[in-house]
């Protein structure tokens, strides 16, 4: 057998073996890929077609930082306009295709009420912290109105990585001539400092650190620009290094909390450059704005009473349980604030006096008449 029969033997044998070998791998990568597209359909399979429906339309809301209340939010999901501008909690309930307090039902709502509550941060009047728990050195009339927990601090450092030299230098005896110059090889970057919370005053940005007690202070006035990130932003100041701030990222489904720092941020800073934290803007919802809701923050206003009492009722039904920390996260307000409202709703009978730990709302916050006579009744009795 010549040399050219022995090379075009083994070439087929090769040939051979290689296709065999591919098959047997191409069957592997089939199950393989059939496995994975199982397991995504039994995840699916988990929710039916208008439950995935409003999980992912609130998810695509929250990671494309719409801004809307939850009336709109409820309606882009597929809930009939009628149902959605009712002002019916119950039927409202009704129309979310989850069971209370499922998977499903936890993480619709976080993403849900995270929205609405970027509406409510840019449309509603901000609401003053209380300094007894941070205990800030504020200046006069310096007031707090958002604070966002978690936030590490970064500060720019430049660090010498070596020295190159370069030039000539001789000697002959005792003459010596030349040059010999040093260069510094420099590299410029961000170092975290310390985590802690960013605290946005009527005056200035604070950052109170809690591992080593970093603290920083930047007037409003004197930021130049800010440089938006996908995990944080970096505020320029004249003269000094700029400061990268950079926001958790938490989720914890059942207690409907999501991390949204970079929406607070950009939200919060442009109301207090504009001036306009006060006052009380046009949401951009559609339906009937004149919520029964706001006849009530009325009349609220009007006894002396806490308004924000009104959009406490909107949220709950009778025989339901209310806390300080629900008051705290669906209505943003701090822990002190919640608890003078529970007293305050207590005191006008809408809610029950505690019962180890526990309080029950005590009337329909729909029923306009109900609450109307309730306050008047407190009101007389003052």
């Amino acid at each position: 057998m010549d040399t050219t029969a022995i090379i075009l033997i083994a070439f087929f044998v090769f040939c051979v073996f290689m296709i065999i070998y591919k098959l047997s791998h191409k069957d592997g990568d089939k199950q393989g890929n059939k496995v994975t597209q199982k397991e995504i359909e039994r995840a699916e399979a988990q929710f039916s077609p208008e439950q995935l429906k409003f999980l992912k339309t609130a998810g695509f809301l929250f990671n494309h930082n719409m801004i809307m209340p939850l009336s709109q939010i409820y309606e882009k999901c597929g809930m009939p306009h009628d149902i959605t501008f009712s002002h019916d909690a119950e039927l409202i309930r009704k129309y979310i295709p989850f069971e209370k307090g499922s998977d499903g039902y936890n993480v619709f709502q976080t993403y849900a009420f995270a929205v609405s509550k970027r509406d409510r941060l840019k449309n509603s009047p901000l609401i003053e912290h209380p300094n007894d728990v941070l205990n800030l050195n504020l200046h006069d009339k310096e007031k707090i109105y958002h604070v966002i927990h978690g936030v590490v601090l970064y500060q720019e450092k430049t660090t010498v990585t070596n020295f190159a030299y370069s030039g000539v230098k001789w000697t002959s005896g005792p003459l010596r001539a030349g040059t010999l110059s040093v260069i510094a090889n420099e590299s410029t970057h961000f170092a975290p400092m310390d985590i802690g919370n960013l605290i946005f005053t009527s005056e200035r940005l604070l950052f109170v650190g809690k591992q080593k007690n970093v603290t920083k202070q930047i007037k409003l006035s004197d930021i130049l620009y800010n440089n938006l990130y996908q995990d944080g932003v970096m505020v320029h100041i004249p003269n000094r290094k700029p400061l990268l701030f950079k926001f958790p990222d938490h989720k914890d489904f059942e207690i409907f909390e999501i991390s949204d720092g970079i929406n607070e941020f950009t939200i919060i800073f442009d109301r207090l450059i504009r001036g306009d934290y006060l006052q009380e803007k046009i949401s951009v919802t559609e339906g009937d704005n004149s919520a029964p809701e706001n006849t009530i923050k009325d009349l609220l206003k009007a006894k002396n009473y806490e308004p924000l009492i009104a959009d406490a009722l909107h949220l709950l039904k009778a025989g339901e349980e209310v806390s300080t920390s629900m008051l705290q996260r669906e209505l943003c307000i701090g822990y002190v604030r919640a608890g003078k409202m529970l007293d305050e709703m207590e005191g006008l009978k809408f809610v029950s006096p505690t019962k180890g730990y526990k309080r029950l709302c005590l009337v329909d916050g729909h029923n306009i008449d109900e609450v109307k006579h309730l306050v008047e009744v407190a009101s007389s009795l003052q």
